[in-house]
Parts: C-alpha cells; sequence; structure tokens
C-alpha cells in the first residue's frame, strides 16, 4: 500500500470513523443489529473474554475497520474487536461502513472482503491488517469445498451453515488470537522505530 493510501486512510479514521456504538445506530435492519448484538453475547460468554490476556503496550494503536451491516463476517468478528478494543486502553476502534463510503472501497481489497480491518501505529503509519475471518474457518471451508465442488449452490450452502454452527466457539477464538497477535506484532514493531521512540522522549 502507497504512503499516500496510507495517510488517506489515517485521514479517514480520524475524521470519519465512527465507535462501535455510533454505528450500530445507524444501521437499517433490526435484523442485523440482532444478529451482531447475539454474536456480542456468545463470543463474551468465552472463557478467553472473561480476562483477555493482552500483551502490555507501551504504544498506541489505532485501528479501522470496513464493515457492513449485511455481512455474516462481520456480525460475527465486530464483537471480536470490541472485546479486545475494551481491554486495552491504548487501542483506539472506530468504524467505516463501506456501503456508505465507496469512493474508498477501491482503496481497499475492492471491499470483496470484509471486515477489512487496518492496524495503525501511533504515528499514522499502516503497520498491519485482518480480513474476513480466521485461518481456521478458511481451513473448515476449503476442506468443505474439496468434498461437494463449488457448483451445487444448495450443498454449499448447507455446509456454510454447518460448519459456522458446528465450529463457531473454535472461530471465536481463533479470531482472537489472531488479532491480539498483531496488537503484540504492532507494539513490538514500534519499539524499533527511531521516529516515534524520540517522540516519547525514549530514544534519548
Amino acid at each position: 500500500m502507497k504512503i499516500l493510501q496510507q495517510q488517506e486512510f489515517y485521514r479517514v479514521f480520524t475524521e470519519q470513523g465512527v465507535s462501535y456504538q455510533s454505528w450500530l445506530g445507524t444501521i437499517e435492519k433490526e435484523s442485523n443489529k440482532k444478529k451482531i448484538q447475539v454474536h456480542f453475547q456468545n463470543s463474551l460468554t468465552l472463557k478467553e473474554f472473561i480476562g483477555i490476556k493482552m500483551p502490555e503496550l507501551q504504544y498506541q494503536i489505532h485501528i479501522l475497520a470496513f464493515i457492513a451491516e449485511w455481512c455474516g463476517d462481520c456480525h460475527r468478528n465486530i464483537p471480536i474487536l470490541v472485546h479486545v478494543a475494551e481491554s486495552e486502553p491504548r487501542i483506539e476502534l472506530k468504524f467505516l461502513d463501506r456501503d456508505k463510503n465507496t469512493n474508498l472501497v477501491n482503496l481497499t481489497n475492492g471491499g470483496k472482503k470484509i471486515p477489512y480491518v487496518l492496524f495503525y501505529g501511533q504515528d499514522g503509519f499502516l503497520i498491519d491488517m485482518w480480513v474476513e475471518r480466521p485461518t481456521l474457518a478458511y481451513k473448515k471451508l476449503a476442506e468443505m469445498y474439496r468434498e461437494v465442488g463449488f457448483e451445487d449452490e444448495a450443498k454449499v450452502s448447507e455446509g456454510w451453515l454447518n460448519i459456522f454452527t458446528e465450529h463457531q466457539n473454535e472461530f471465536y477464538r481463533e479470531a482472537i488470537n489472531e488479532i491480539i497477535t498483531i496488537i503484540d506484532r504492532i507494539n513490538v514493531i514500534q519499539g524499533t522505530s527511531r521516529r516515534i521512540n524520540t517522540e516519547l522522549g525514549k530514544g534519548e
């Protein structure tokens, strides 16, 4: 991603990104809001969320997530991001609705895979990203496609439903582990930045 695009997204983050509660207030279909709230409560009940084991952060991390209210992967994974952000005051999380910001979609992945989550350091430079769903979910889906193929829509639809019903708690755990790993990596990377640490007085 070019530096100009990084700066553009960070400007969007600071000027247009909204909080979780603010975004919930813009959802048009009540059924979509209920799905997100169900996943929020389900993921919260997992043992891992009774006390999320976050790395000790020395630096701020800004997270911008492109989402849409109709997206099943957003329903499942937005709550994960919220739980993580609420557990660490140095993390700032904001959301941007893909369908209401179509002018920015082509600067991501065309908006075809969401949530599209961008992780920035405290100086506004993009460091990492996370897209759509955890690796374990992709593995389970790949196994299903090898078995039933891609052409029979009824079998594919049934396969998707069975996978996400049977393995949802595993996917919650995998998603939070992947996101925490990214956050830990970003924190460590910032520790190697002369610019950031000079500004903080740590490089003197």
